[in-house]
């Protein structure tokens, strides 16, 4: 095999990496989409490319982070590790991990942003599901102390009555 990819591979391995892929502009629009974000987001190319903006497939909590670090992507060129709630058309949330840099003409105004999403959905299901089980190992501990704290109660309470009573 050539050490060189032909366009079909190189596109093929684009639209289907196992992570979303696409560009925005400085508006946020979107420019690209590769066709695994497009299956999380449940649209056709159509219907997202010059069309959608970012913001119009994620849900409030994210938009409001959208609008906090968008400005600081214009002036620094790059972001990281950013969490993004994204919203399909029919009503499914994927939580994303968001890295995007900025691709730049001759004078450095922003053309384009080269952005890639993992899904990290089932980690923050299982962070959840490990916090629950923990409070319930916590208050499990609880109860067992407490049992053993009334257990000893107990047991000074009956040394105390055998006491008085080998002193009668």
């Amino acid at each position: 095999m050539s050490p060189e990819f032909t366009y079909e591979e190189l596109l093929d391995m684009y639209n289907n990496a196992p992570c979303g892929y696409h560009s925005l502009d400085n508006t946020g629009l979107f420019l690209h989409i590769n066709d695994t974000e497009l299956k999380w987001l449940g649209y056709s190319r159509e219907e997202v490319v010059g069309k959608k903006h970012w913001v119009d497939v994620i849900d409030e909590k994210s938009q409001i982070n959208f609008k906090e670090k968008f400005p600081i992507y214009l002036k620094e060129g790059h972001i990281e590790n950013v969490e993004f709630s994204i919203v399909s058309k029919p009503g499914v949330v994927t939580v994303v991990l968001a890295n995007a840099t900025a691709v730049k003409d001759a004078s450095g105004n922003i053309l384009y942003s080269r952005s890639v999403l993992i899904d990290i959905t089932s980690r923050i299901q299982l962070d959840e599901e490990l916090k629950e089980r923990m409070l319930e190992i916590e208050k499990t501990n609880q109860i067992m102390v407490n049992r053993e704290l009334k257990m000893i109660e107990l047991k000074k309470e009956i040394e105390e009555l055998t006491a008085k009573l080998q002193n009668k």
